[in-house]
């Protein structure tokens, strides 16, 4: 049994077909091809203001250069501990401190604490715990404020006596982590 349809429902099914018709052939062809164009477009802007960068960072190349040259000599360079390897650094480091922290009858105890990388810098620490009078401190540290090698002083902890009499010097326990730096080597640490 054939069913036989009408005009009308003829023309309605034309007019649903070619609809469906046209939106496969927009799915299917000019929808990718649109969005292949919208993608090149989008690659070429991202590959001109690369280009425009590269271009602005070679016209200050030589700015560049000449500033790393001036860098390079800076004196402050000379402040860090030169070492190859960070065991080294951490001998001198000691060594310093123990002539920066001399005085007589001076217990001092020192130890070493564990590298760490900062950057281009190589951070060297030791605690150290020394008993010293106030004049000795002072003298002490005058010269860790003067000595050729950048140092810094943290956690610093001063005990003194709980009676004194005036105009006395009386011996303080004092314990501080004291931290030096080297320019860590081009292979990192090895």
């Amino acid at each position: 049994m054939t069913r036989n349809f009408s005009v009308l429902q003829q023309r309605c099914a034309a007019i649903a077909l070619l609809g469906i018709a046209l939106a496969l052939l927009w799915m299917g062809l000019v929808e990718p091809i649109t969005e292949y164009f919208r993608q090149s477009a989008y690659e070429r802007r991202t590959d001109l203001d690369s280009l425009s960068r590269d271009r602005a960072l070679l016209s200050q190349d030589t700015s560049i250069q000449a500033t790393l040259a001036v860098l390079g000599k800076n004196p402050r360079w000379a402040r860090f501990y030169e070492a190859q390897k960070p065991d080294k650094a951490v001998l001198q480091l000691e060594t310093d401190l123990r002539d920066i922290f001399k005085a007589p009858n001076n217990p001092t105890s020192m130890t070493a604490l564990p590298v760490a990388i900062e950057g281009p810098l190589t951070r060297l620490a030791a605690k150290v715990t020394l008993s010293l009078t106030i004049d000795q401190l002072t003298e002490s540290l005058g010269r860790m404020r003067s000595h050729a090698q950048l140092l810094r002083m943290i956690n610093f902890t001063i005990q003194a006596p709980d009676y004194q009499m005036p105009d006395a010097n009386p011996t303080l326990t004092i314990q501080a982590e004291i931290v030096g730096f080297m320019v860590t080597p081009v292979g990192g640490l090895t």
